[in-house]
């Protein structure tokens, strides 16, 4: 396939710590002092979570999450400027982390991003199958159950109207998939140019690749891959049928299962894939190609 009109980026969108201070310590004070390690506005809300929370809000154990780190130095920094504040009566273990696969295109209208994360969705080999996977875009205005809908089309324009998938509705599910169009930064607008369809993927508790602070700071990111293992329709496949395919359904083509085998028009055993598709070879490759360029740039020494 022809994706030299799109631009592709791998990038950390949160990790979670959990720390244990000295003594107790209030949670507004805590949020207040992780908004300013993180050279945050005034008016951000970082996310802090007390967990042994007693009177006056007051905690030792702390979860909170650290949002677009492109560096190891900059966890380093933060979590020393913590440690400084309040001490520590453990070191700091990661709780989970958050990668997102983007996906650009120069000039692209709402529409056309729609399409890119829509085909994410459908040709993903890691998602589950539908079932649960539900739209939700604001408080109060209810769900949107993909399995409601018969056309890929009503898919395309719910992402394209601001609505956002995702595959469970338990916040602490080991693993979670996040997928939309990114036209916003912590309730900000972004420039049109920086629009792009994201594909996140939430891992904690087991699912969490690394637990300590050493493994984080070693962690290769290409161990994720196969998270954004992508297939496509293949290349022999009837236009009549492709088209139907394409417009018609909303099933996750890329799909793990149990399936029919076709080889010339007849039954070839059975595949774990479904026959109508093959890997998209190229679009792994460049997967894997920017999961090692966060690797290198997470590992570099240069000042955060």
């Amino acid at each position: 396939m022809d994706y030299s009109h799109l631009r592709f980026e791998a990038v950390i969108d949160w990790i979670e710590f959990e720390i244990q201070t000295l003594t107790p310590t209030n949670f507004m004070t805590v949020q207040k002092a992780l908004r300013e390690f993180q050279g945050l506005p005034d008016d951000a809300m970082p996310y802090v979570m007390p967990l042994d929370e007693g009177e006056g809000r007051a905690a030792t154990i702390y979860r909170f999450r650290v949002q677009d780190l492109k560096r190891f130095q900059a966890v380093k920094s933060i979590l020393s400027r913590a440690e400084k504040r309040f001490g520590f009566q453990v070191q700091p273990r990661i709780t989970g982390i958050e990668v997102a696969f983007d996906t650009y295109r120069v000039g692209a209208s709402a529409r056309q991003l729609a399409e890119i994360i829509t085909d994410r969705y459908r040709f993903s080999t890691a998602i589950p199958e539908a079932g649960s996977w539900y739209f939700y875009r604001k408080t109060g205005e209810g769900r949107g159950y993909i399995k409601t809908l018969e056309v890929r089309n009503e898919v395309v324009k719910r992402f394209e109207s601001g609505w956002q998938l995702t595959d469970t509705n338990y916040q602490t599910a080991d693993c979670r998939f996040h997928l939309y169009v990114k036209t916003t930064d912590n309730k900000a607008r972004l420039p049109v140019g920086q629009h792009r369809a994201r594909f996140e993927v939430a891992l904690k508790g087991e699912a969490a690749p690394c637990k300590t602070f050493e493994e984080l700071e070693h962690f290769n990111f290409e161990k994720l891959a196969h998270l954004f293992n992508f297939r496509r329709y293949a290349d022999n496949l009837h236009p009549m049928a492709k088209y139907a395919l394409t417009k018609c359904a909303i099933r996750q083509s890329g799909a793990r299962g149990k399936y029919l085998r076709i080889h010339g028009g007849r039954r070839a055993g059975s595949s774990v894939f479904r026959w109508t598709t093959i890997a998209d070879d190229r679009l792994n490759k460049t997967v894997r190609m920017k999961l090692a360029k966060l690797t290198r740039g997470w590992k570099s020494k240069r000042a955060a």
